[in-house]
């Protein structure tokens, strides 16, 4: 009887073998450790995009930002547009953010340009330390589709009191979407 057992426990252990690696074969990852999160990373030095502020779509005034990012010379660049369908932008300001000699330019549509001082720092290229990162997501839709990594972190230094979540791309960090709320600035 006692061999019997021992027989049984052996083709029991065996089958839960062959089930174990058959599961794991239908449902890679499963049963296995998950990966450790990626570590923070920085945003290029430089970089140029078009932003849509998507709160502005429901007032019916559709705002498009134009920016440009520049960490080595300490410069930020916003052109503000104002998009109407079928396409047609208009230009109602450009902000010049002078981080290198802390004042900021405002450049209205018609050429008026007002300057006043700068009282927070730009945000630096690279993410904290103590950056949450939040998961991997995508934009798009079937095989038409990016992939990037979700983070968030705060800065509550240098006239800064705000929570930044980022998508960056997982190769080269590149922002690709991007919300700051909270303020920037002492007054």
């Amino acid at each position: 009887m006692a061999s019997e057992v021992k027989v049984l426990i052996g083709v029991f252990l065996v089958l839960a073998s062959l089930l174990r690696e058959a599961l794991l074969a239908e449902f890679p990852g499963e049963g296995v450790a998950p990966p450790s999160p990626p570590t923070p990373c920085c945003f290029p030095s430089s970089f140029q995009a078009t932003v849509a502020d998507m709160r502005s779509a429901a007032t019916g005034n559709m705002r498009l930002f134009e920016v440009y990012r520049d960490w080595e010379k300490r410069l930020q660049v916003q052109r503000v547009l104002e998009f109407a369908p079928p396409g047609q932008t208009t230009a109602v300001m450009t902000m010049i953010m002078d981080f290198q000699n802390a004042v900021h330019h405002m450049v209205s549509a018609s050429g008026d340009c007002q300057s006043q001082p700068l009282d927070y720092a730009m945000l630096e290229p690279c993410m904290p330390e103590t950056a949450q990162y939040l998961g991997q997501t995508y934009l798009g839709f079937g095989g038409d589709t990016t992939n990037f990594q979700t983070w968030s972190f705060t800065r509550t230094d240098k006239g800064r009191n705000i929570t930044m979540t980022v998508g960056v791309t997982a190769s080269d960090c590149v922002p690709v979407v991007e919300t700051i709320v909270g303020t920037l600035g002492l007054s």
